[in-house]
């Protein structure tokens, strides 16, 4: 039997306080799994969420899904639960929806919201930023010696090349 994705919202709550943390997902049972990563790896996106889980540990939180629905309904359903408990993980007030689930936009559309976020200091600060750790040396080196004598595709060859470029323009700019 395959697989089938559940609709529905979802709910993280604190058993001694009751504070709560709601979110609602097309996959549901997913995102359930994901949020418990995001904790256990203290990467969670609710500073008061994570704070909480960090001090009281994964067995003070219970993990269940609230209400199964169809998509379209999953946000009102949200955000009424988040407006019903006010002192709530969310850190927010008002669910944002996600207008354009399931729906494909045109070229020109998809072009506009590119011109949008190009133009975002928000964005430009997130795209500048650099992601999670360095490796380790040992995995760089082993990565290094598994590709060594490996021929390049075109795609990585341009990719050197830049990354050269850009190195010895800063180079000169440092001199």
């Amino acid at each position: 039997m395959p697989y089938k994705p559940l609709c529905g919202v979802y709910c993280v709550e604190h058993k001694d306080t009751g504070r709560k943390y709601f979110g609602s997902s097309v996959r549901v049972m997913d995102r359930l799994l994901k949020h418990k990563r995001m904790l256990r790896s203290g990467t969670h996106h609710s500073p008061h969420l994570q704070a909480a889980f960090n001090k009281y540990g994964e067995n003070s939180f219970d993990f269940r899904i609230v209400v199964k629905c169809v998509p379209e309904q999953r946000m009102f359903i949200e955000q009424g639960l988040v407006n019903a408990y006010p002192d709530n993980f969310n850190g927010r007030q008002i669910v944002s929806p996600n207008y354009l689930f399931g729906k494909k936009l045109s070229e020109e559309h998809k072009q506009k919201i590119s011109e949008g976020l190009l133009k975002s200091e928000k964005y430009k600060q997130a795209v500048g930023r650099k992601k999670g750790k360095p490796l380790p040396r040992w995995i760089t080196e082993k990565a290094a010696a598994v590709n060594k004598g490996r021929p390049k595709t075109q795609k990585q060859i341009q990719a050197i090349i830049e990354s050269n470029k850009r190195r010895a323009k800063n180079v000169k700019q440092l001199d």
